[in-house]
């Protein structure tokens, strides 16, 4: 079983371990305030083009550079675009129009998707960036993630926010510090094994 708490709730951290419940993993939410900054859409890198992943076989482009890229991250767990789709696209606050593809020549290489879960704060929030393997290091991740600051300047967002696990191994929370981008608020994630006393 899995539970949640923020840092600073000492409190509610401290209920969970006395409940049998041990912390496994810190995230951060992570964000960047848009509010009186002029953000204008970056030149990409060499080469590299985006589009809105609207057609069907692009949006299981979407998903396999997804999965690839997230395999090895804490937790991941495989999931067939047939389930993958519903849970992005049914919910309140999808946005299809807001998932792109990131594109080398004719080889899709990254993916970002952002939704308005945040609408009520006037944020924008990117739910995933992912960069397949072989296209690491070219600058296409934070060319995507100020593509997505320049989009949601324009809709008159005033801040943009994202979540991230703080012990990836593909260096995302260096990125995102070097974006501009800060710790805001700190999640911790406890486990507890199944029929286990507390």
């Amino acid at each position: 079983m899995e539970a949640g708490a923020l840092a600073k709730d000492v409190g509610a951290c401290a209920v969970l371990e006395s409940s049998g419940y041990a912390q496994v993993r810190r995230f951060w939410q992570m964000g960047i305030d848009l509010a009186g900054s002029s953000v204008t859409e970056p030149m990409p890198p060499p080469g590299v083009t985006r589009s809105v992943a609207a057609s069907e076989g692009h949006r299981r482009l979407l998903h396999s550079i997804h999965e690839s890229a997230f395999a090895e991250h804490f937790g991941s767990v495989p999931r067939p675009y047939e389930q993958w789709l519903p849970w992005h696209k049914d919910r309140q606050d999808a946005a299809p129009d807001l998932w792109w593809l990131a594109w080398v020549e004719d080889e899709p290489v990254a993916e970002i998707t952002q939704d308005h879960s945040r609408d009520d704060v006037n944020a924008a929030y990117v739910r995933s960036l992912g960069v397949a393997a072989s296209a690491r290091g070219l600058g296409i991740g934070r060319w995507l993630l100020q593509c997505a600051f320049a989009d949601a300047a324009r809709r008159g967002r005033e801040h943009v926010c994202l979540t991230v696990d703080s012990d990836n191994t593909t260096g995302a929370t260096a990125l995102y510090e070097s974006v501009g981008m800060v710790s805001e608020v700190v999640i911790d994630l406890f486990r507890r094994p199944l029929g286990a006393s507390g």
